[in-house]
């Protein structure tokens, strides 16, 4: 079984779908190869965010794979098309490139140069157009005489040369692609006091934004200008008159691309280019009349698929978004994705969760680890988090997926849509969630409606992400309103929260509640001799003195000032006494320059009493207060001659 790596970007999705229909048709005529597919979603150079996006192209194990498929013309960052050329050339693994070129790699394309010869050599031949504008493609960064939109230009400009077009009855417009560019140039065509006898744009969806804008603005095409585009797309079939246009004809660039690698991954010898068939379609726009009644079925039984499945589609998009927006965990979210699988319009997917995200989502990251997680990259790690086959979602543990799970090959046998299977990157801004996985052609995909339901998707997690975050604050913040900062006991707020439970327990239990008051004896004294920072010692010990003696279930309180209280199981040993003893000992160990003296008042509630829980603290209050007057009594008696 040979493995091909397909790399690509769904900038333009119907060229995308095109080109993998083609790849799928190769598969159906090769049952001994299978393709993973790396794609990524809309980008857009101008974004530089968006390039973190390609990281899905590291998860290509490529020592793995026999042969690799870059589609560069899709990728809009050459220096991404220019890092996979040099990978793949150092481990010498065979590669061709679709649409334009990349290193030494064989070339697959359309004949982008003798496209626009046929294009222009139409427009001036067979509709005498003499002034023409040519809306260009984006050559900034396409870097390269070969380039397409360099070609297509180039195109242009020989064949106006060739059949006498002046150059000043010749205009370039700077494009981008885009549609606004067209619309643009649709504006310019509109203000200009000398207008164009045909505008020829470097690509469709240009030629469509000229349309729109010129038709708003009350210009007849073709009657009063010829539009032309290039590549064949379907929104082209759907204007009235349809785009005169040039099919690139994807399909077989795919099928022509897979059979290239394959050949040269057996040790064929591929020439540098491989032109694939165009299929002209000038007609409407640029003024000739077509097939009209084959075009309509053609246009008509599409338009019925993707009606179909829009219809699907929607219906699916409510409840899923619905079941994922009311998720409360990472574990409702995946099953909510594994029951409206089919809202993909593929018959097998899975998620991917990055082991690092995983763990934020359940309460496991450390701040660093939640800081670092914004650096755009995966850490290799992942669980399976959902399985529309298994149904994992629910599962206790997650699975941990061993190196090479995006490319293990495919068993024999298997049909063609089994192995085909796309990779797709899930991010929340810069940071690498997971890998979305579609086995087959995903009719969604084809129609650019993948990626609101992944958007879906990460928003859900991200608010199960912000739960979780918001919960942990909660409980930091309650913890900090009930802490004494300076002792790390509970302060008066804690006695409802913790206090109460635990003499209410042992009432029901029908035990006696033993109630400790501590009072630090001379604690103005120690501040005003010693400082501040001595008192705060010599609450720490006191602090410390209580830890000692009370059982693991008491409760232990800084009351306020110099002040502690502990509630707890009742204990025949002299627990007062033996706080006393603790401090002396703490005074030695921490080295302190001055003796701390306590004074512990002791209340037992026995079953039966009525007394509550305030009553009982004011009791041992009051005990303390006699174990202190006592105390002074004696010190001063101690001091009379």
């Amino acid at each position: 079984m040979r493995q091909i790596a397909f790399f690509t970007t769904d900038w333009n999705y119907e060229l995308v779908g095109e080109t993998l229909h083609g790849v799928s048709r190769y598969l159906e005529d090769h049952p001994d190869v299978d393709v993973r597919v790396f794609d990524c979603f809309s980008i857009d150079e101008e974004n530089l965010e968006d390039f973190d996006i390609y990281e899905i192209y590291r998860l290509a194990d490529l020592d793995r794979y026999d042969g690799a498929v870059v589609q560069t013309h899709q990728i809009v960052f050459r220096e991404v098309a220019d890092r996979l050329e040099r990978i793949l050339a150092k481990k010498g693994i065979p590669a061709v490139t679709v649409g334009t070129p990349l290193g030494s790699m064989p070339l697959i394309k359309t004949d982008d140069y003798e496209a626009f010869r046929r294009i222009t050599g139409h427009v001036i031949q067979a509709h005498g157009a003499k002034k023409i504008w040519f809306l260009k493609g984006l050559e900034a960064f396409d870097g390269d005489a070969q380039s397409e939109a360099r070609q297509r230009r180039t195109g242009f400009q020989d064949v106006c040369g060739e059949m006498g077009v002046p150059e000043k009855d010749i205009r370039i417009l700077e494009g981008n692609w885009k549609t606004e560019s067209g619309r643009e140039a649709g504006r310019l065509i509109l203000e200009a006091a000398e207008k164009p006898d045909a505008l020829i744009c470097a690509n469709d969806d240009m030629a469509l934004g000229a349309l729109a804008v010129l038709r708003e603005g009350g210009l007849k095409v073709p009657e009063e200008l010829i539009v032309t585009g290039f590549d064949g797309i379907f929104s082209a079939s759907l204007c009235n008159p349809p785009l005169a246009t040039v099919d690139r004809n994807f399909q077989e660039a795919g099928y022509a691309a897979m059979d290239a690698v394959v050949r040269m991954a057996e040790g064929e010898t591929i020439p540098p280019v491989v032109f694939n068939p165009m299929l002209p379609r000038l007609t409407g726009t640029c003024g000739c009349a077509g097939n009209e009644g084959a075009e309509m079925i053609r246009i008509k039984n599409r338009f019925y698929r993707q009606s179909q499945f829009i219809r699907h589609f929607y219906l699916t998009q409510d409840k899923i978004a619905n079941a994922i927006f009311s998720s409360e965990t990472l574990q409702d979210v995946m099953e909510a994705v594994e029951v409206h699988a089919d809202v993909f319009g593929g018959r097998d997917l899975r998620i991917y969760l990055d082991e690092r995200y995983h763990r934020s989502l359940t309460g496991g990251t450390t701040p660093e680890e939640e800081a670092a997680m914004a650096d755009g990259h995966y850490t290799g790690r992942f669980l399976l988090a959902a399985d529309s086959r298994e149904r994992v979602a629910r599962r206790e543990k997650y699975e941990e997926v061993g190196n090479g799970w995006s490319q293990r090959k495919a068993k024999e046998g298997l049909p063609a849509w089994e192995r085909l299977i796309q990779y797709y990157p899930l991010r929340f801004g810069r940071t690498m969630a997971g890998v979305l996985m579609l086995r087959g052609l995903c009719t969604a995909a084809e129609m650019n409606l993948h990626e609101s339901i992944v958007n879906e998707l990460m928003l859900g997690l991200e608010m199960v992400r912000q739960h979780q975050d918001l919960n942990r604050l909660n409980a930091q913040l309650n913890d900090l309103y009930v802490t004494d900062q300076l002792t790390g006991l509970n302060n008066r707020f804690g006695v409802a929260r913790y206090g109460q439970p635990l003499f209410d327990s042992l009432l029901e239990a029908g035990q006696p509640v033993e109630f400790f008051f501590l009072d630090v004896d001379d604690m103005k004294g120690i501040n005003d001799r010693y400082g501040h920072d001595a008192g705060d010692e010599a609450l720490e010990a006191a602090a410390e003195a209580l830890r000692r003696v009370s059982s693991g279930d008491s409760y232990l309180m800084r009351y306020g000032g110099d002040e502690f209280i502990t509630i707890g199981r009742y204990s025949e040993e002299d627990r007062g006494e033996r706080m006393r003893r603790e401090m002396e000992s703490l005074c030695r160990e921490r080295k302190l320059p001055f003796r701390v003296e306590i004074s512990v008042g002791q209340f037992i509630r026995r079953p039966g009493s009525s007394m509550t829980l305030d009553e009982c603290l004011r009791e041992a209050d009051l005990r303390m207060y006699e174990v202190k007057k006592k105390r002074k009594r004696e010190r001063e008696a101690g001091r009379t001659p």
